[in-house]
């Protein structure tokens, strides 16, 4: 019990420790390349749950809509990568899941405040327009292809709803506590969609 105390207690400390490290790298760096605001254009500060967090939004989402997408090269080739991996799997009787994981800001844009930089706040709005298409579009591929697809969309969204943050400020990564809420949804969701045949147990 000492021990588990021990560790809940440090776990706190290195998480304040590094909010303090990620607000200090995110000042000096504005200040390097001389910004005249505090904030660095690119950083977006959400608002959730009446927390205040700054994250960068690494990788923007294309602003077309879900049949542009699926128009484009890039998403027939997915498609055909879906087939493949559906008749792979049947071909060694395993059952084919694609697990579909969202963006930070797919999940986040949203929360974000006035007090962003300048370039997150000019880009905002598209990007909160566009934040289902990409998803959208490999639900269709999914479906055609006759994959289940597994989406953290949900999960995460009532995570940011209940105040969660689930990723790092400064990359692309699920926190601890979104490794956590993830594995957690996965393990459920497949336990829920495939029981294991008791006929088989030993």
């Amino acid at each position: 019990r000492r021990y588990a105390v021990a560790v809940a207690a440090t776990l706190v400390e290195m998480r304040k420790a590094m909010g303090a490290v990620d607000e200090l790298f995110l000042d000096k760096l504005a200040t390097a390349r001389g910004y005249p605001q505090k904030i660095h254009p690119d950083i977006a500060i959400l608002n959730v749950g009446g927390r205040f967090y700054p994250k960068l939004f690494i990788d923007k989402l294309p602003e077309t809509t879900t049949d542009q997408m699926l128009a484009t090269e890039e998403f027939e080739a997915i498609k055909n990568i879906f087939s493949e991996f559906r008749e792979v799997c049947q071909t060694n009787r395993i059952t084919p899941v694609i697990l579909y994981i969202p963006t930070a800001l797919q999940i986040y844009a949203h929360y974000t405040t006035e007090a962003s930089g300048s370039q997150w706040l000019q880009v905002r709005n598209r990007q909160i327009a566009a934040r289902e298409n990409t998803e959208k579009a490999i639900k269709v591929l999914a479906d055609g292809s006759r994959v289940d697809l597994i989406s953290l969309t949900p999960v995460f969204q009532r995570a940011a709803s209940e105040g969660k943050m689930v990723y790092y400020a400064l990359d692309a990564h699920w926190n601890a506590e979104g490794r956590e809420i993830a594995a957690r949804f996965v393990a459920d969701v497949l336990k829920k969609r495939y029981p294991a045949d008791s006929s088989k147990r030993k």
